[in-house]
């Protein structure tokens, strides 16, 4: 477990785009490079990370980023009833956060739909996306996986995922050659803390590799 025996210190902005309003927070070293920015699926606010899983992540010495999404916890856009981000918009949104907080290089952990999302950072933004945890999530229709094969990542799916099977995580592994960890009956939900003693070192084993590679 983490050394950990207080509450993350969270660091809370909100941030304008796309006539909407974010709520984001950070944790960790400002200078950390990269940041582990958390994309959850498109309606799971900030909350949805436990901050104990993300004191495992900034006790590593890792900046970690989450955000409420649109028209979920304490964001919003300025369209009253639409809870249903459209895909560019939650790109835009997880740009808008890393400017706001610094982050120049980012690994990105994407969840479900954001795992697709995470996906169409990386293959429209090249030069800050610099890795990638994909886990309970599919190949993105729209982007070439061939595309992201240099790209420091890992594939994590639960054994147990009816939502999105197991032979989803396996496809994407092989598309963008990474290596894939499966997680023994675990579901489609956030990665319960038996998984973490596996689950933290890979996400690490990213930023790492993202660092050596871009000289950071």
């Amino acid at each position: 477990m983490t050394g950990y025996d207080f509450p993350v210190a969270w660091s809370t902005r909100s941030v304008a785009v796309r006539g909407a309003t974010i709520t984001a927070q950070a944790a960790g070293e400002p200078t950390a490079d990269p940041a582990v920015v958390l994309l959850g699926g498109s309606r799971r606010a900030s909350h949805w990370w436990p901050d104990a899983f993300c004191a495992e992540l900034v006790d590593a010495g890792v900046r970690v980023v989450r955000f409420d999404p649109r028209d979920t916890g304490e964001s919003a856009t300025a369209l009253s009833g639409r809870h249903a981000s459209p895909d560019a918009d939650r790109t835009a949104d997880a740009l808008a956060v890393t400017d706001a907080f610094g982050a120049a290089h980012v690994v990105v952990l994407g969840v479900s739909s954001g795992g697709v999302v995470a996906q169409r950072l990386a293959a429209q933004h090249p030069d800050r996306i610099v890795g990638l945890v994909l886990m309970s999530t599919t190949v993105s229709g729209d982007v070439d996986g061939s595309a992201l094969t240099s790209l420091p990542s890992v594939v994590v799916h639960g054994s147990a995922d009816s939502t999105c099977p197991l032979a989803h995580g396996e496809a994407l592994a092989e598309a963008i050659d990474a290596p894939l960890i499966v997680l023994t009956d675990v579901g489609h939900e956030p990665p319960p803390p038996r998984t973490w003693p596996s689950l933290v070192p890979a996400i690490l084993g990213v930023v790492r590799d993202a660092r050596d590679g871009e000289g950071l």
